[in-house]
């Protein structure tokens, strides 16, 4: 009976749909208010309303609530800590919405055209100026990511120039004409090398031309009359619910991107002298792609979506798990009373697990209302009065599917004279959107040839009973490490496995002695395949296997720094008569290692009392040799003489064992205990000034111990003959030992992972 309750009631949950209507002007939105926004949704409120009034030509009700929704972004980002720590536990859709960094700063755009547009230019300019304070916060948090990715650029390095979102082209484009207005050269310069700049570093969200009229506007005199536009079209993506059940303790609830496919792909405008029937035609160029940047935004989210939702389900699901176990423990009791009790708690968690897949969905806000492109372009011309008309085309050539006429615009010498259109509006009005997505079992809902759809990444189970997996990720601040285990069974005694293991790390580092101002970005990558062709098992049940196989690690270390020399004329690195202290130089390095070696491997499982299940592993590389190149190279074009000292080493070496060893013990399937020690030593070289003279570069012998210890707790949820998922808190301690520098570095941290394994 309780079985048939809950396949009712997963039937009825699955079918339900999520429901969240888009409006079609301000008027309507402030009718369903209430029932579209919760006290949560302030941002998205007023970010939308101020972005109907923007459209409908309502500006100082426009500027009114972007104003309200600039003030709420400011508020809840203090509150964000707080209250991420309480979604973890309940739901994202219980926090206030801080607003995304593109919707912080586009609200600062959109109103410096909503006050343009009510001739109130003073007001305009503050607010682009709000907006670059804003960009240069947000650009400040990837400033070592902007460094790597501009001195890349300069090489032609085109696979390491691509960072988020930092700042916004159109944002550049306005600046640039605000003070071009102001007859400020140094500024219009300044905003078209940064607008240059973002296409360069960001060219996943720009990846189209920059707009050739960028050129044009800086070499435009401020005697000459020019008639900029600014144009939007499309409409904003929007979020919808995919839901992956893998079993009665464990629902996910994911959301996924869609980008509505851009009807408009080609803008044209005609200016018309009133007075002298003269026409001028232009053709603008994109210089903004919204779903580009919500894309961005989403893709680099969406792991933290994932192991967020994965955490509240493991946590709601091993409650429920735990009190069935017990209940059923209980009910099989000779005690009347503690069996009646057990059914009661059997019942309570099949209970508590429908009510947790119903609990469990995804956070779909998102502010429905900015546009999905912007295009923009210049015309040089008579000062006058003139009427324009923007055109959107599907295709150069063809009939427009939308136009609209400006009249009797004033264009003035050395003015700021600006047209902004939208056929937005028109689009939101002729959409048949009104998002209503059904919930699927498996795999979700169904893509659409009108638009993108970005997924969260899920792990669906996999039925095969010959193949095992472990995979799982352990994401930092500065460090990222994923890693994929399959294993096939070939028979009950023997199978093949193999693992890959990818670590990046990219560390900044602004304080190093005896210099100035420094700045030094690190970039690590670790790539790491173990293939095991034999693992023979032995023992009752199998319980034992000894493997063997070989390992193969790549190793890629990347560094940049530039800094000033000391001034004190006794730590002075190149100068030693003092006439270059103070001046700037840069250091480059690279480093490759190619590491190969056979691999051997024990593995134990202890079943006690079906209840506790200890695992023990050890692995060990008896011997592996290394192949190393580096080079390093000290450089400068400022100094009284300019140098450019490199080094270049090449070696290989054999080094001592590697060891691994991995104890665990699981508790009723649910909870696991593990402990790990590794240790391995490597006999490398650094690159470093050669002794006495210091005037060249050279390799000298360096052996690297490196020991972790590392003591975790893993939560499992799901089917094991299936697939669980796995989260894990772990302290790892790590000590360094290096005797080129014969310094010892002791580092500790907390660790979070997350995996699902069979």
């Amino acid at each position: 009976m309780k079985k048939q309750i809950l396949s009712v009631t997963l039937f009825l949950v699955a079918s339900l749909t999520f429901s969240a209507e888009i409006v079609k002007s301000s008027a309507e939105l402030e009718r369903k208010a209430d029932k579209m926004y919760s006290s949560k949704d302030n941002v998205l409120y007023y970010l939308d309303s101020g972005m109907l009034n923007y459209y409908e030509g309502n500006y100082s009700a426009a500027i009114e609530k972007l104003s309200e929704a600039e003030n709420f972004i400011s508020e809840y980002y203090t509150k964000s800590i707080s209250q991420n720590t309480a979604a973890i536990f309940t739901n994202d859709s219980v926090i206030e919405y801080p607003g995304e960094d593109y919707e912080d700063i586009y609200l600062n755009l959109f109103k410096a055209l909503a006050y343009y547009k009510a001739g109130k230019w003073e007001e305009g300019f503050h607010e682009i100026n709000a907006y670059k304070r804003k960009a240069g916060a947000v650009a400040q948090r990837h400033a070592g990511e902007l460094l790597t990715a501009r001195q890349a650029a300069k090489m032609g390095d085109t696979s390491s120039v691509n960072i988020s979102f930092h700042d916004s082209a159109l944002g550049e484009y306005l600046f640039m004409l605000y003070y071009r207005s102001i007859r400020d050269s140094n500024q219009v310069q300044y905003a078209a090398r940064m607008l240059k700049d973002v296409f360069r570093t960001s060219s996943d969200i720009y990846d189209f031309k920059i707009p050739s009229s960028v050129d044009e506007e800086i070499n435009v005199n401020y005697s000459d009359a020019r008639l900029n536009f600014v144009v939007f079209s499309g409409v904003s993506p929007y979020k919808t619910e995919d839901v992956k059940v893998y079993s009665k303790e464990l629902a996910l609830s994911l959301p996924e991107l869609v980008i509505p496919k851009n009807e408009v792909k080609y803008v044209s405008v005609r200016a018309i002298n009133k007075a002298t029937g003269k026409s001028y035609v232009q053709n603008l160029e994109q210089i903004e792609n919204f779903g580009n940047i919500c894309a961005d935004v989403y893709k680099s989210r969406s792991k933290v979506i994932y192991y967020k939702s994965v955490a509240r389900s493991m946590t709601k699901g091993s409650v429920s798990a735990g009190t069935k176990v017990a209940g059923d423990v209980l009910s099989d009791s000779d005690n009347v009373l503690m069996s009646v009790f057990g059914t009661v708690l059997s019942s309570g968690s099949e209970f508590t697990e429908n009510a947790n897949y119903e609990s469990e969905h995804a956070d779909l806000r998102h502010s429905n209302y900015f546009p999905g492109r912007a295009d923009v372009g210049g015309i040089t011309l008579e000062p006058g009065i003139y009427d324009v008309t923007v055109a959107y085309f599907k295709e150069p050539g063809g009939n427009s599917i939308y136009s609209e006429n400006y009249e009797s615009i004033k264009v003035e010498k050395g003015k700021l004279n600006l047209v902004t259109a939208a056929s937005t509006p028109e689009e939101v009005q002729n959409s048949k959107r009104k998002i209503t997505e059904k919930k699927e079992k498996y795999p979700g809902v169904a893509v659409s040839n009108s638009s993108e759809r970005i997924t969260v990444y899920d792990s669906d189970s996999i039925n095969e009973g010959q193949l095992y997996f472990d995979i799982g990720s352990e994401p930092e601040a500065d460090t990222s490490m994923t890693f994929g285990m399959v294993q096939y069974n070939w028979n009950d005694i023997l199978a093949s496995n193999i693992k890959l293991i990818y670590k990046s790390t990219t560390s900044t580092e602004d304080e190093i002695g005896h210099f100035v101002n420094p700045v030094e970005v690190t970039k690590e990558k670790e790539f790491e395949l173990d293939f095991l062709p034999v693992i023979y098992k032995f023992g009752s049940n199998q319980q034992f296997n000894v493997s063997f196989g070989m390992s193969y690690q790549y190793l890629n270390e990347k560094m940049n720094a530039g800094m000033f020399d000391s001034t004190d004329e006794n730590e002075m690195m190149f100068d030693p008569d003092g006439s270059d202290a103070g001046k700037y130089f840069m250091v480059d390095s690279k480093r490759t290692a190619h590491i190969i070696a056979p691999r051997i491997g024990f593995n134990a499982q202890l079943p006690v009392y079906d209840i506790i299940n200890f695992k023990f592993e050890v692995y060990t590389n008896p011997v592996y040799l290394m192949v190393l190149n580096q080079n390093m190279r000290y450089h400068s074009n400022q100094t009284d003489e300019n140098f450019d000292y490199s080094g270049d080493n090449s070696f290989s070496k054999i080094s001592s064992p590697y060891y691994d060893i991995k104890i665990s013990a699981e508790l009723f399937n649910y909870l696991r205990v593990v402990s790990q020690f590794s240790s391995q030593t490597l006999q490398m070289q650094q690159m470093s000034w050669s002794v006495p003279d210091y005037d060249s570069l050279t390799g000298y012998d360096d052996t690297q111990k490196i020991n972790k210890l590392r003591f975790g707790l893993e939560i499992l949820a799901g089917n094991k003959n299936r697939s669980r998922v796995r989260g894990g808190i772990y302290y790892q301690n790590e000590w360094n030992d290096s005797s080129f520098t014969g310094v010892t570095e002791h580092k500790s941290k907390w660790i979070l992972g997350i995996g699902s394994e069979r």
